[in-house]
């Protein structure tokens, strides 16, 4: 089971860009997007076309990361459509509660977590694991002065990243193996799928605690010390970092008005 949202390695401006930059950007854009208006996210929309052009990233592969939210947001529009009163938008009996607004609403929430998702598949797809971990741990090397390590932020961050396909891959083998004894997993009612992931549940947890057993000590027997970490490669800011800050923070600024 792959994930549609995984690093991408391309040769594009995007993917040279510093992950600390990207990330910063991923940040304040997402602030930007959760409190402006229509055409705010229409002009987020285009910078975030535009942007995913440049990285040599079809538009269709960012779309498809949305995937796994896409029955979220489907019922997110449709408790916006229910739930929000307002002028009918027709009159028809047992349609009625339907407005106007509802529907103006549920659009503009809907818009907003896509683009929020969309922002932060762009992310992932342009920057390495290894990139985020190293801009995490740069971005919060503040925090020593309340004595808490960026370097174990930034590994707890790489393990938590890390065990996501791990979690997937075990969760297909759980179910293939319920499907060789005899489990209807498509054809099954819905009670019935409740009832499997409950059966399911218990050899999963045990399967991911055993793999974290293996983990803890592959890295004891290695030798692992908690404390400072030293990189291969380490992050410096180029002029066109500097440009890219810039034209974000005017087009923060921009949609900040427009809101």
């Amino acid at each position: 089971m792959s994930n549609p949202a995984q690093y991408m390695h391309r040769y594009s401006a995007l993917h040279r860009t510093d992950p600390r930059v990207k990330l910063i950007t991923v940040v304040a854009m997402s602030v930007v997007i959760l409190d402006t208006g229509p055409w705010g996210l229409l002009l987020t929309a285009l910078a975030l076309l535009a942007v995913t052009l440049s990285s040599k990233i079809t538009p269709w592969e960012l779309f498809l990361t949305s995937r796994p939210v896409w029955s979220f947001l489907a019922f997110l529009f449709l408790i916006y459509i229910a739930t929000t009163s307002g002028t009918p938008l027709v009159l028809i009996p047992g349609l009625d509660h339907i407005s106007r607004e509802g529907l103006y609403l549920g659009t503009l929430q809907l818009c907003r977590f896509i683009l929020l998702f969309l922002t932060a598949s762009l992310l992932t797809m342009s920057t390495s694991l290894t990139e985020i971990t190293m801009a995490v741990e740069h971005l919060l090397r503040p925090l020593k002065i309340f004595r808490i390590s960026s370097d174990n932020v930034a590994l707890m961050l790489s393990m938590a990243l890390r065990f996501v396909p791990l979690l997937q891959r075990e969760m297909l083998q759980v179910r293939e193996a319920a499907a060789s004894r005899g489990a209807d997993w498509a054809h099954s009612r819905l009670i019935d799928k409740i009832r499997w992931i409950v059966y399911l549940g218990t050899p999963l947890t045990l399967g991911v605690m055993r793999r974290a057993d293996e983990l803890a000590e592959a890295m004891e027997a290695r030798g692992y010390q908690p404390g400072p970490r030293t990189y291969l490669n380490e992050l410096t800011l180029k002029s066109s970092d500097y440009y890219i800050l810039g034209l974000v923070g005017i087009l923060a600024t921009s949609l900040f008005f427009l809101s």
